[in-house]
């Protein structure tokens, strides 16, 4: 469905000279599969998404390799076409909401719009049933107030899922999440990576990026690893978590908290306790 062969790319410092971003990346994404993309700040990840995407970036020139999707080589498609893709085949959650969502603007019009430019086959009434059905999905009550809403209105946790709301309205074949769940309080965390498991069922993809882990192995049936641009690891996620794996890799899964065990829970509540508050 999704491939990458030799992705290289650099982009150019302060002082003008070029630093490698991407070094010589190739990944394959199956239907149904979810692939996740592990790494530093600074080792390439986002740079990935977006070419992946198609998102042209001035600061950023690709020197070789080749991204097909469905067929199509992304770097011979029309600007045009590629905008197509963008949303209707291929969704895209970012590490902030804010990035997707227009903080001016009513929730219930963008999500009217991402409808109305993706599925223009629907009425204006077909169209508010399918987004108060996707809200109610994603676990948010109020729907009416919520949608009446500007960005600013609502919690951090609920614009996120509204977010991944606006990826998944056109039922795309291949979802990107870029550090969607950095932000985000565990539990918070907990559900986001719930409904990324709900969605991406047989008939879609997953691509998810972050710097945990145990997140990755969590949610993932494969995974990448990068360090400044280039792959260390590539496998199965339960052979690299079980420590098949380069010594950078190794260092990242000892570098985790022991509580921070591939089921998520956190340790146990302590019985000797340095601070006590009560009656605040």
């Amino acid at each position: 469905m999704l491939s990458v062969h030799g992705l290289s790319a650099t982009a150019q410092d302060a002082s003008g000279d070029d630093v490698q971003i991407l070094r010589d990346v190739s990944l394959e994404l199956a239907k149904g599969e979810r692939l996740g993309i592990i790494g530093q700040s600074g080792s390439g990840k986002t740079t990935l998404i977006r070419a992946i995407l198609g998102l042209e970036d001035p600061a950023i020139s690709i020197q070789s390799g080749t991204i097909e999707f469905g067929g199509e080589t992304m770097f011979t498609t029309s600007c045009d076409r590629r905008k197509e893709l963008r949303g209707r085949a291929l969704g895209a959650i970012f590490q902030s909401a804010t990035r997707s969502i227009y903080p001016f603007r009513r929730i219930e019009s963008q999500l009217l719009e991402v409808v109305k430019f993706h599925m223009p086959m629907l009425s204006k009434t077909q169209a508010r049933r399918r987004i108060t059905e996707i809200l109610v999905d994603m676990g948010l009550k109020d729907i009416d107030r919520i949608l009446r809403s500007y960005p600013h209105q609502v919690s951090g946790g609920q614009l996120q899922r509204i977010a991944i709301a606006l990826a998944m309205l056109p039922e795309p074949n291949v979802l990107l999440a870029d550090e969607c769940t950095s932000a985000l309080d565990k539990g918070t965390e907990a559900d986001v990576v719930r409904l990324l498991d709900r969605f991406t069922s047989d008939r879609r993809s997953l691509l998810f990026v972050t710097h945990d882990l145990r997140l990755a192995g969590r949610l993932c049936h494969k995974m990448i690893v990068l360090l400044r641009g280039e792959v260390q690891d590539a496998g199965e996620s339960a052979s690299i978590l079980s420590g098949n794996c380069t010594e950078y890799t190794r260092s990242l899964l000892n570098a985790m908290p022991p509580w921070a065990e591939a089921d998520g829970t956190w340790p146990p509540a302590a019985t000797d306790y340095v601070l006590e508050s009560s009656n605040v």
